[in-house]
């Protein structure tokens, strides 16, 4: 039923594996293995779809993510089971915070249910076979560790020669079973064709040699009401970061009353917030990849299709700008403290340092996400009857579409 975790990631199986154990058990620990499970799962999903996930963000955090929860409702997750999710999460973190852990099996049900509703709408883009969800399965493993042994206990007080009678039969069965196993694969092999793969490698190669020739572009994921939003936004913080910047300056200063290596270092955010500004600037519903690839944060390359290709590193701006300039926040905030003229000015001096580095930091995530969704690859050419057309390339789902094709799919999130 959940085996196709394992074809995902053989530890996302593994943690799976270890809640199976808590519900057999009827442990309080089925908390914190679903928890464990779903950050693992989430993490899993962020890296495939090239999200930026920090190490320390919890589940919470990471379901917050608006590129994220597009691309699931994208593949068919309903927003109500999206949301649901996110208050399980929010249920469990309160469990294990107050430690108010007793688990029933509806509760059981009704989380796994959830989870495999989220989880499995991945699977079936990756072309993995999922099985129905029985919850009959999981009413019966529930606390049946307790039954069992209760069982044995009882059965092992009247060992006689049936038992070996028995296990001569389940041997037996065993037997029948994998021969019937062998004789169905054999005839699996025998039926496959190589003829349609064959057709659908041709027809890949075919779409591969079109998009070389093609001019490639990169279309935000969302319609251009979504795109002005975002934009929008992001302008209107990286305004507000920029005068908190010019007013922990003057702040800096006054208290300072000298331009030290802390407020030095601080100027640097001239080229963290240019580089922002001039890159939302660029930005369009559909951007030539060269544009793409010069304002992005992540590094970027061409592979050998020449199709280009984001990198999981980010540019060296992006990385190290922020952090050199919290140093140099920390050095003038202990500078302050220690040699102030006054205690007052000192004080406004450190709010301002505090609102100015957390409004930064919230500016570069907002820039991450704005061009992180950009997800969709445009290809347009002239096919072979001289006629100009489009065809798409869907990153997440790994799929090429004409642009009527897709736009109709996913009208929602892609605007010609």
């Amino acid at each position: 039923m959940f085996n196709y975790l394992k074809e995902l990631d053989q530890r996302l199986y593994e943690r799976y594996l270890t809640l199976e154990r808590n519900v057999k058990a009827q442990s309080d620990s089925f908390f914190d293995s679903y928890i464990d499970m779903l950050e693992h799962f989430l993490r899993y999903l962020c890296c495939e779809l090239s999200i930026d996930a920090q190490s320390h963000e919890s589940s919470g955090n990471l379901l917050g993510k608006g590129v994220l929860k597009a691309y699931m409702l994208s593949i068919g997750v309903e927003e109500a089971t999206y949301e649901k999710l996110k208050d399980y999460s929010l249920k469990v973190n309160k469990h294990k915070h107050k430690n108010q852990k007793t688990v029933t099996v509806e509760q059981v049900i009704g989380y796994i249910t959830v989870f495999y509703d989220f989880s499995s709408a991945y699977a079936v883009t990756k072309g993995i076979s999922v099985s129905p969800l029985q919850n009959e399965y999981f009413l019966s493993l529930f606390g049946v560790l307790e039954r069992e042994n209760a069982a044995l206990r009882s059965e092992i007080k009247s060992v006689d020669e049936n038992v070996y009678a028995r296990l001569d039969a389940i041997e037996q069965g065993q037997a029948q079973i994998l021969n019937e196993l062998l004789l169905a694969r054999e005839q699996t092999k025998t039926k496959q064709a190589p003829n349609p793969q064959q057709e659908q490698a041709a027809a890949l190669q075919g779409i591969i040699d079109f998009a070389r020739r093609s001019k490639q572009y990169f279309h935000f994921f969302g319609d251009h009401k979504w795109f002005t939003s975002d934009k929008r936004t992001l302008f209107i913080v990286l305004i507000i970061n920029t005068i908190l910047f010019l007013i922990s300056l003057f702040m800096s200063w006054f208290s300072i009353k000298v331009f030290d290596v802390g407020v030095c270092i601080k100027l640097l955010w001239i080229v963290l917030g240019y580089a922002m500004l001039i890159g939302l600037n660029k930005s369009s519903l559909k951007i030539e990849c060269e544009s793409f690839a010069k304002n992005t944060y992540v590094k970027t390359e061409y592979d050998q299709y020449g199709f280009l290709q984001k990198k999981n590193s980010k540019k060296w701006k992006f990385r190290w700008i922020p952090r050199l300039i919290c140093i140099g926040s920390i050095c003038n905030v202990f500078i302050m403290l220690v040699n102030f003229d006054t205690a007052p000015a000192a004080i406004v001096s450190i709010i301002f340092e505090v609102l100015f580095i957390t409004s930064m930091y919230v500016s570069r995530t907002l820039y991450y996400d704005f061009y992180d969704s950009y997800m969709v690859y445009c290809f347009t050419g002239k096919n072979s009857s001289g006629d100009e057309v489009t065809v798409i390339y869907d990153q997440l789902t790994n799929k090429w579409y004409l642009e009527d094709d897709f736009a109709a799919k996913f009208n929602q999130f892609y605007e010609k």
